[in-house]
């Protein structure tokens, strides 16, 4: 398979998640990390990830993630003036956003072919 085939299916999923992304913190506030848990440019749903999730490179990059979570977690517990920055920070982004669902109001979810 060609690399460039990867690279486009890697920036759809970029793309699509970008776009998730947008919605949800527009609502709420998010914290977005990224560890290497496998070899870069695989594609994400093949067992080469799978395999590379249960070697050490997997391990390693899984337990970065819980370490830089629980920390992130005891520095907000600990200092409330951060989630105070944090509120303020995420009210002036807004700008008086109202999120408004692409999903009309009256819709209906599509019916189940048996």
């Amino acid at each position: 398979m060609k690399d460039s085939k990867w690279k486009g299916e890697w920036l759809i999923w970029k793309r699509l998640l970008w776009q998730y992304t947008v919605q949800v913190n527009r609502i709420i506030p998010t914290l977005h990390i990224s560890t290497t848990c496998a070899p870069f440019e695989i594609p994400w749903h093949s067992w080469a990830v799978v395999t590379s999730s249960k070697h050490s490179v997997g391990y390693k990059g899984m337990l970065l993630a819980t370490k830089v979570l629980a920390t992130t977690a005891v520095d907000l517990f600990n200092e409330s003036n951060i989630l105070i920055l944090m509120k303020k920070e995420f009210d002036t982004s807004r700008n008086c956003y109202v999120y408004q669902s692409g999903i009309p109001k009256d819709g209906k979810p599509p019916k189940r072919k048996k």
